[in-house]
């Protein structure tokens, strides 16, 4: 997990829309998971080869992708910019 965190500080900048992050996390987790029940010595198999606590982080994983896909592209700026505050083109002074 500490690996995990180094990736995730060093893309706490990136342009990606808001929660993308939080998808990598999930991705990330769920992998890290899996890996571990995998070694770990316990016989409690749910579906098939794999034990409850598998299936949970390859659901995590799922959902991490999908997040990810849904949120790859930062939200378009949605507020409306009044007319007070827009730029106004200055005008010639002539002497």
């Amino acid at each position: 997990m500490l690996l995990a965190f180094a990736l995730l500080w060093r893309w706490r900048d990136h342009r990606h829309g808001t929660g993308w992050r939080f998808g990598v996390y999930l991705v990330l987790a769920g992998t890290e998971r899996f890996l571990v029940e995998i070694v770990r010595a316990k016989d409690d198999r749910l579906l098939g080869p794999f034990t409850l606590a598998q299936v949970t982080s390859l659901l995590l994983v799922a959902a991490g992708v999908w997040l990810m896909q849904r949120l790859r592209l930062p939200e378009p700026t949605t507020v409306a910019v009044p007319p007070a505050l827009r730029p106004q083109p200055q005008a010639q002074v002539t002497r």
